[in-house]
């Protein structure tokens, strides 16, 4: 015999095509959804959470909420051991720091690239591995003055 219990409840009609669509985003069915979404919520209060994200997903909505900035998030992250860096296929993913390895992609903690990026208005900078090099002068600074500066006394 199952413990599950039937829950009749009203819900406003953006509200539940809203939970449709994040559902259908997630691949999973709209009870399914709102199941998880009810045990994320209790988690939040030190009850069991659903999944190892959870627990994860609720220690950084914090510091995504609190953070100034890129930079700023970038250093409460890593004051927890972690980073959020740019995959090959521009997916931003969330990794251990400083070993730098890769655990879950950023959607999966329930935000976005754009959303944060819509929060801090500005775009995920790009970290070491991937800033652009300056170009190269085409003359050196010597030929563009070929004459001695002489300096005033």
């Amino acid at each position: 015999m199952s413990n599950d219990r039937t829950v009749t409840m009203r819900i406003p009609e953006t509200l539940l095509a809203a939970a449709f669509e994040a559902a259908r985003h997630d691949g999973m069915t709209t009870p399914d959804f709102i199941r998880a979404a009810i045990a994320d919520r209790v988690a939040e209060f030190g009850g069991k959470a659903r999944d190892p994200l959870a627990a994860l997903r609720r220690r950084l909505r914090r510091d995504f909420g609190a953070a100034d900035g890129w930079v700023d998030l970038q250093r409460r992250l890593r004051g927890q051991g972690l980073v959020l860096r740019v995959r090959e296929e521009g997916e931003v993913w969330l990794h251990t720091w400083p070993v730098e390895r890769r655990l879950v992609p950023l959607d999966r903690l329930g935000t976005t690239c754009a959303e944060l990026v819509l929060l801090y208005r500005a775009p995920f900078p790009a970290d070491g591995r991937e800033a652009p090099r300056p170009k190269p002068v085409a003359q050196p600074a010597a030929r563009l003055f070929p004459f001695p500066v002489r300096r005033a006394a």
